[in-house]
């Protein structure tokens, strides 16, 4: 075997031909052979192998003819027990508008500020100082009031803007009572309402 100038050793490289019982190629009739057995077709899928069921999200609407049904739709079921981003008081100037041209009633537990909107919905607020507890009594409070406004929005006559400002002895009320103060501030403005 020659040795290189650079002194480096290579190996031989294998010739492959094909013939023979030691070679590296398949001979051409085994290959055809084994193309035979492969299909080239695919599998074949059913159209309609996964059938939506009806209360599957359908995704976002194509138009917008589909988009103003929808939309009327929430708006018929808005009486239900959700609290939706709709109904809840979030801008400053809604805020802003209420305190100023508001209505008030004042109870033991929370006083409300209120006052009718056009919209074909009420709305809610809830405002829990850090005067009236930790963190997790002024949340546990707001989910209560929330609880109470989205199970009871029928006992509204017509669509109202709340908001409900919670007082220091609200915090160590049971459910019950909180839902009796609620009741009778909604009935105290239905009967301000009749009577103006």
């Amino acid at each position: 075997m020659d040795i290189p100038r650079g002194g480096a050793r290579t190996a031989p490289f294998p010739v492959l031909t094909g013939q023979g019982p030691s070679s590296n190629i398949l001979p051409l009739k085994v290959l055809k052979k084994n193309e035979e057995n492969v299909s080239a077709e695919q599998p074949k899928t059913e159209e309609n192998a996964r059938v939506p069921r009806p209360h599957e999200d359908q995704g976002r609407p194509r138009s917008h003819q589909e988009q103003t049904a929808q939309g009327q739709e929430t708006r018929l079921c808005r009486m239900n027990e959700r609290l939706t981003p709709l109904e809840r008081i979030r801008k400053k100037k809604d805020f802003a508008g209420l305190y100023r041209d508001g209505s008030r009633y004042r109870g033991r537990y929370f006083n409300l500020v209120y006052r009718s909107n056009p919209l074909d919905h009420s709305r809610l607020a809830v405002v829990v100082s850090r005067k009236v507890g930790s963190a997790v009594e002024r949340n546990r409070v707001k989910r209560r009031v929330r609880d109470l406004f989205r199970r009871n929005k029928g006992l509204l006559s017509e669509p109202t803007d709340l908001i409900v400002v919670a007082r220091r002895e609200i915090v160590d009320l049971k459910m019950s009572e909180l839902r009796d103060g609620y009741f009778q501030a909604l009935d105290s403005i239905r009967k301000r309402r009749a009577s103006s």
